[in-house]
């Protein structure tokens, strides 16, 4: 017999959308720091481009992390998420 109580699908989800929402937090947290190590030109007709600065974004960033964050920012969900970042920014 289990010791343990078994949870219902819907205590299953709850639990899960409580963790998503945390490593949401976190992520936001971490990757706070990419609009100030981008550039954004704005064209003739208003349009604005933004540039995220990888190697300033790594740097900014605490020696011994560095590491992970420099592989974290070659990723393609990484690119997407910065390009997300950069468009809200820029509107």
């Amino acid at each position: 017999r289990l010791s343990k109580q078994a949870k219902s699908k819907e205590d299953e989800a709850a639990d899960v959308k409580g963790f998503i929402r945390e490593i949401r937090k976190y992520l936001e947290w971490l990757l706070g720091g990419i609009p100030a190590n981008a550039i954004t030109d704005v064209n003739i007709s208003n349009d604005r481009i933004s540039l995220l600065l990888k190697d300033s974004f790594v740097e900014s960033f605490a020696k011994q992390d560095r590491p992970f964050i420099r592989l974290l920012v070659e990723t393609q969900m990484f690119n997407v998420y910065a390009d997300e970042v950069l468009k809200k920014v820029a509107s």
